[in-house]
C-alpha cells in the first residue's frame, strides 16, 4: 500500500565447398567469386544463397549474395532471365538506399555467369532466431519495429517496395542492438513501366503477406509492406506469425479471408496500445491501416514515449467498442452480464411462483414446491457462480487499468454487492455454501472499500474473519484457507489505516503476519507466500511510521527488504511490491528530514514502475505511483534546496516535479473527468511554483534580473493554472476542504508573487487588499472546519505578512 495520494578468419568452410559442389559447380568456385574468398554460408532463401565473405582488395569481411544455381538451372531461358532481373532489381534497389537500419552495399557484379553482390556484415541474429524462445517485450518490439518502419518509409520515398518484410529479414546488430532491414529480393522499382513480377503471380512468404499480394504480388502497393510490418510485429509480440496452416494453400486462405487472433489472446502481456497498432496494419482492407511506413513509426514513437497513439479512437463509447471486438475480457464482461440478467430474472420468476388453484391437491402441491425449491437451489448456485466470474473479472483483471474504464467498474462493482448480500443472508446454505461465507463477505468488504464505503468494510471484512476462522478450525492445514484469512486481515487492516484507527489497524497487521507467516515457513518454497508475508510487515511499519515511530517503522521495512531479496528476477506484482517498499523507505526518510536518502529511495522506487511501465504503458495504477513518486522526490529534493541552496538540488527538484506532472498529463488525457488526477497535477504545479519562485529571490539577490524575472512569471502561471484547476474541482464539489483551501493558497501565493518582482509598480495597497480577502476566506474555512489546523497556520502567515506591510508602509488616515 502507498502511504499518500500526496554493445576475421580467412579459413575456408567445408560447407561452401558442398554446397557448390551440389549445384554442379567446381570445387574451385566455391573458393572464390571474383575479389571475394568465400568464408562459411549465412543462409539461404528461395532464391538466393548469402556468404560470409573476405573481400580481399578492400580488406574486410562481407555478406556475399548469389543467385542459388539450381534456381537458374531448372528454369527455361525466358524464366531464368526474369530471375536474374529480379536478382538485378533488388541490388540496384538497395545500393541507392542510405538509412542507418539498411545493410549497406558494397559492390554489385557477375563472375563467370554468376550475379552476386556484396553487402555490410553483420555479427548477430535475425529477429526469427531471437524470438525463437520467446517473445519481445513490448517496448523492445515497438522500438525494433519502428526503426525498421522508417527504413522502410526510406525506400518508399525512392519508389522501392520491398514485398517480403518478415523477422527472418530483420537482422539485430549484437554490438548496437541496431536492426537492419535485409534482402529486397522481391523489391519493385515504382517507377518503371514494366514489373519484373507478372500479373496473377504471388511472391513473398505468404504467413507474412497482406490479403492483396496474396492474390496478386504486382499489385501490391506501400500498404502492402505496411500490413507485412504489423505481422512482423505480430510474431515479435507473439512469437508466431498472423496466419499459419499446414499447408500454403490454408495459410492462404486465412490471409485472404479470416481475422487474426487477437496478439493478447495469445501473450496477455502486450499493451492495449501495442495491439491496436499491430491489429490496424493487419486490416484486411488497405485503406484502413497506416497510410504509409512513416505514419506507422510515428504512433509507435507516441507509443515509446509514453504518449496516445493515433490509432486508439478518443471517444468513450467508441474506445469501448473497439476494446470489445479486440479485448477478450469485454466480450467476456458482456456474456457474463447477459448471463447476470437472464439468471436474476429466473430468480424473481421463481421466487414469485403462486399457486392460484386452490383445487390442486396437497401431495402434488408439496411434490411441486419441492421441486421449486431445488430448481431455485440451483439458479441461486448458478447466478452465485455468475456473480463470482463478475467480481473476479471486474476486480482483478487488466481491464481495471483501461483507459477511461473506470466509471464502467465502479457501476459494475456496484450491481454486485445485493447478490453477494442475497448470498449472505440466505437461509438455505449447503455446506458448501458455509464454506464460501467468508469468501462472500471478503469480496463484498473489497467491493465497499474501493467504492469508498469504509465502514460497511470494516464491517463486511469482520465477517469474512469470523466465518475463516470457523472453516480454519475445521482445516487447520489448509494453506487456502489459511492464504484468505492472512487476506482478510491485511484488508481490514488497510481499511483502519484509511480510517486513521491505527492501533486496530497494527493489531490486525500483526495478526495478518502471524498467519502468513506461519504459511511461508511451512511452504518455503512459495513466493507467493514470502511476498504476502513482506506486504502486511511493510503495512505495520506504515502504521508505525504514522504514529511517529520512527526507529520502528525502520525495523519492519528492514525486515519486508530482506524477504523480498530476488524479487527483481520474478514477475511484475513482485517487482511493484519492491518499488513499493523503496518508496515507502523514501517516505520515511523524507519524514526524518534525511533528504539524500530519501530522494535515492524514491529513485529506486521511480526506475521499478518506470520498467512495469515499458511492459504495461496503460496501467493507470502504477502511472499514478510513479506521479506520486516523482512529486516526492521533488519535495524531498525542494527541502534540500530550501535548506543549502544548492543548484544540483534544484535541478533535481525541478526535473522530478516535471516528471510528475508528464506522467499525470497521460492520466489526465486518458480520464479527464477523475479529480484525483486533477488535484494532484495542481497540488505540484503549487510545488513548481514555490521551487521556481524561492529561485528567482535568490537571483533577484544576485541582481540577475531577467533570470529572476523568468522564474517569477514561471512561478505566477503555475500559480493561476492551479487556482483555475482548483475553483474546478471546486464547482464540482463545493463542500471539498482541500479543494477549497488550495484555491485560496493559490490566490495568495499569486499576489506573493507579484509582489517579489522589481520589474513592477509597486503593488503594496493591492498586495494589503488581497491579503485581508484572503484571510476572510480562511476564516471562512476555519469556522466550517475548526479541526484542520492548516487553516490556523495560514491565518498566522497572513498576519505576520500584513503586520510587515503595514509597518513599512502604514496605511494613510484621514485628517480630522
Amino acid at each position: 500500500t502507498f502511504s499518500r495520494v500526496i554493445d576475421s578468419s580467412t579459413e575456408l568452410a567445408d560447407g561452401a565447398q558442398f554446397l557448390y559442389r551440389d549445384a554442379g559447380h567446381q570445387e574451385e568456385q566455391a573458393r572464390a567469386i571474383g575479389d571475394y574468398q568465400i568464408l562459411d554460408v549465412l543462409g539461404q532463401g528461395g532464391m538466393g544463397i548469402v556468404y560470409r565473405a573476405y573481400q580481399t582488395s578492400a580488406g574486410r569481411v562481407v555478406a556475399l549474395k548469389l543467385i542459388r544455381p539450381e534456381r537458374l538451372e531448372r528454369h527455361s531461358e525466358e524464366k531464368r532471365r526474369q530471375i536474374e532481373l529480379r536478382f538485378e532489381t533488388e541490388a540496384k534497389s538497395v545500393a541507392r538506399l542510405q538509412h542507418d537500419n539498411l545493410l549497406q552495399v558494397y559492390d554489385v557484379g557477375v563472375e563467370k555467369g554468376v550475379h552476386y553482390f556484396s553487402m555490410q556484415y553483420v555479427e548477430g541474429k535475425s529477429l526469427s532466431q531471437i524470438i525463437r524462445d520467446a517473445p519481445l517485450s513490448n517496448r523492445k518490439a515497438a522500438e525494433y519495429l519502428e526503426q525498421i518502419a522508417r527504413a522502410v518509409a526510406e525506400a518508399h520515398r525512392n519508389g522501392i517496395l520491398h514485398r517480403d518484410l518478415k523477422p527472418e529479414n530483420i537482422l539485430v546488430d549484437m554490438r548496437t542492438d541496431r536492426p537492419l532491414l535485409a534482402d529486397f529480393g522481391l523489391a519493385k522499382l515504382l517507377e518503371e513501366d514494366v514489373s519484373a513480377t507478372a500479373a496473377g503471380e504471388v511472391f513473398g512468404s505468404p504467413p507474412y503477406m497482406s490479403p492483396e499480394q496474396a492474390s496478386d504480388s504486382a499489385s501490391v502497393t506501400v500498404s502492402g509492406d505496411v500490413y507485412s510490418l504489423g505481422a512482423t510485429l505480430y510474431c515479435m509480440l507473439t512469437g508466431r506469425p498472423p496466419f499459419q496452416a499446414a499447408t500454403l494453400v490454408e495459410t492462404l486462405r486465412q490471409v485472404v479471408n479470416d481475422d487474426p487472433v487477437s496478439p493478447r489472446e495469445l501473450n496477455p502481456a502486450i499493451d492495449l496500445d501495442l495491439e491496436t497498432i499491430c491489429l490496424k496494419c493487419l486490416e484486411k482492407e488497405p485503406s484502413r491501416r497506416y497510410s504509409t511506413a512513416e505514419a506507422l513509426a510515428d504512433d509507435l514513437g507516441r507509443y515509446l514515449r509514453r504518449e496516445p497513439v493515433l490509432a486508439r479512437p478518443l471517444g468513450r463509447f467508441a474506445r469501448f467498442c473497439r476494446l470489445c471486438m479486440r479485448n477478450k475480457l469485454v466480450t467476456t464482461l458482456a456474456s457474463l452480464a447477459v448471463v447476470f440478467l437472464l439468471s436474476a430474472l429466473v430468480i424473481l420468476f421463481i421466487k414469485n411462483i403462486e399457486i392460484t388453484d386452490k383445487n390442486i391437491e396437497v401431495t402434488d402441491a408439496l411434490g411441486k414446491a419441492q421441486a421449486a425449491q431445488k430448481q431455485s437451489d440451483r439458479d441461486f448456485d448458478d447466478l452465485r457462480e455468475v456473480v463470482d466470474k463478475l467480481f473476479t473479472e471486474v476486480s482483478e483483471h487488466t481491464l481495471l487499468n483501461q483507459p477511461g474504464m473506470q466509471t464502467l467498474r465502479k457501476d459494475l462493482l456496484t450491481k454486485v454487492i445485493p447478490y453477494y448480500q442475497k448470498f449472505v443472508n440466505s437461509e438455505r446454505k449447503t455446506p458448501e455454501m458455509e464454506a464460501e461465507l467468508g469468501n462472500a463477505y471478503y469480496r463484498m468488504g473489497y467491493i465497499q472499500e474501493h467504492l469508498g464505503s469504509l465502514k460497511e468494510g470494516v464491517d463486511a471484512y469482520r465477517m469474512a474473519i469470523d466465518e475463516q476462522k470457523k472453516l480454519l478450525a475445521d482445516t487447520p492445514n489448509d494453506p487456502q484457507a489459511n492464504e484468505a484469512l492472512g487476506r482478510t486481515l491485511n484488508a481490514q487492516a488497510r481499511i483502519l489505516h484509511k480510517l486513521h484507527r491505527l492501533d486496530e489497524a497494527a493489531d490486525f497487521y500483526r495478526e495478518a503476519v502471524a498467519c502468513r507467516n506461519d504459511l511461508a515457513r511451512s511452504h518455503p518454497g512459495e513466493d507467493e507466500y514470502r511476498r504476502q508475508l513482506a506486504n502486511s510487515i511493510m503495512n505495520l511499519g506504515l502504521v508505525q511510521r504514522d504514529r511517529k515511530e520512527f526507529s520502528l517503522a525502520a525495523q519492519q521495512f528492514e525486515q519486508a527488504s530482506l524477504l523480498r531479496q530476488g524479487f527483481e528476477s520474478l514477475g511484475p506484482e513482485f517487482r511493484r511490491d519492491l518499488s513499493r517498499g523503496y518508496y515507502n523507505w523514501g517516505d520515511l526518510r523524507l519524514e526524518e528530514q534525511r533528504l539524500d536518502e530519501a530522494v535515492q529511495h524514491f529513485e529506486q522506487s521511480a526506475v521499478l514502475l518506470e520498467s512495469l511501465l515499458e511492459d504495461s504503458s496503460h496501467s493507470l495504477e502504477d502511472r499514478y505511483r510513479l506521479a506520486l513518486c516523482r512529486r516526492l522526490q521533488g519535495d524531498a529534493a525542494s527541502a534540500q534546496y530550501y535548506d543549502e541552496l544548492s543548484t544540483k538540488s534544484y535541478q533535481q527538484a525541478l526535473k522530478s516535479h516535471e516528471q510528475a506532472m508528464e506522467s499525470l498529463n497521460v492520466l489526465i488525457f486518458w480520464n479527464p473527468d477523475v479529480p484525483q488526477y486533477l488535484e494532484e497535477y495542481a497540488n505540484i504545479e503549487l510545488n513548481l511554483g514555490f521551487l521556481l519562485r524561492a529561485q528567482g529571490q535568490r537571483e533577484r539577490e544576485q541582481e540577475l534580473f531577467t533570470d529572476a524575472k523568468e522564474k517569477f512569471e514561471r512561478a505566477e502561471e503555475l500559480f493561476t493554472d492551479a487556482r483555475e484547476r482548483f475553483s474546478k474541482l471546486v464547482a464540482k464539489s463545493p463542500h471539498h476542504f482541500n479543494y477549497r483551501f488550495a484555491r485560496v493558497l493559490a490566490t495568495k501565493e499569486i499576489e506573493l508573487t507579484l509582489a517579489n518582482r522589481t520589474d513592477l509598480e509597486d503593488r503594496t495597497a493591492q498586495t494589503r487588499q488581497l491579503l485581508e480577502e484572503v484571510r476572510q476566506k480562511y476564516q471562512e474555512l476555519q469556522t466550517e472546519f475548526p479541526e484542520r489546523s492548516e487553516v490556523g497556520v495560514q491565518l498566522d502567515q497572513i498576519k505576520v505578512l500584513l503586520d510587515a506591510l503595514n509597518a513599512s508602509n502604514p496605511t494613510p488616515t484621514p485628517a480630522d
